[in-house]
């Protein structure tokens, strides 16, 4: 009798006894990585305002018939922020990880790029992201202008409870926007026809766009910082690396917050 596998002569049953190896490997197309992200997009928007709209209730009661009542303030309040981002982050991020379940890609970690860099890797972009910031900070002084925002002023002065609102910057954000956008959207653009320049471009204009409580320089800004994380990402297929490079922009910005108070 013969031992020869009769599965490796015919293709047809070698691929019904291995179905891994003809499994979806593809990411979400360019089409659907839009839309789906508009879809997370929008589910965070609505927690952030359900959460606004908490906010404002508990602090008065008759807001629905007082037609004077001060909104605006709402999105500059520390403690608001903070609040909205950990009830929101965390249930985008579970969003975020069924899409791609739902796109049968083997892992999660490889679509993410939830993927370790070196030490020398790590500490090259460390240093060349301190060059950027240092850049960026000398670029307002030198056209004579102020840098200081006076969003990140009014949210540390109404944060209540400051190691609160240090975990929101240093992790809760970097980590649900890193994974989003140079995660699941970067996974999902760069093999489409815009390809690499076009996720990096794409993330980082949709994530300063995000980011309308700065004043216009302050967007423009988020947006080279965008490029910056978006090319760090593409050379290194690191989301992880990305994380604790954005943790590091808004520690840095936090600091520079307090020495200007």
């Amino acid at each position: 009798m013969s031992h020869d596998d009769p599965f490796a002569e015919n293709p047809i049953l070698a691929e019904l006894v291995e179905p891994a190896e003809s499994a979806q490997m593809d990411p979400w197309g360019l089409g659907a990585t839009i839309m789906l992200s508009l879809a997370v997009i929008g589910v965070f928007v609505v927690l952030q305002t359900a959460v606004v709209i908490g906010f404002g209730a508990v602090q008065s009661l008759d807001m629905l018939h007082a037609g004077d009542y001060d909104w605006g303030r709402l999105s500059h309040n520390g403690l608001l922020l903070s609040v909205a981002t950990w009830i929101s982050a965390p249930l985008c991020l579970a969003m975020v990880i069924l899409l791609v379940r739902l796109r049968r890609w083997p892992s999660v970690h490889d679509y993410l790029a939830l993927n370790r860099v070196s030490a020398k890797c790590l500490l090259f972009w460390t240093t060349m992201l301190l060059v950027v910031l240092a850049l960026l900070e000398a670029t307002p002084r030198f056209l004579g202008f102020e840098m200081t925002s006076e969003f990140m002023v009014d949210i540390y002065r109404t944060a209540v409870f400051l190691p609160l609102l240090w975990a929101t910057l240093i992790v809760a954000a970097p980590v649900f926007e890193e994974i989003f956008f140079r995660g699941f959207m970067f996974r999902g653009i760069q093999p489409s026809r815009l390809g690499t320049l076009g996720a990096v471009l794409v993330t980082s204009f949709v994530w300063s766009m995000i980011h309308l409580q700065y004043n216009p320089y302050g967007i423009f800004v988020i947006f080279l910082y965008g490029v910056f994380l978006g090319v760090a990402r593409a050379r290194t297929n690191s989301t992880y690396l990305t994380i604790g490079l954005h943790s590091l922009i808004n520690l840095v910005a936090t600091i520079e917050t307090i020495l200007r108070m």
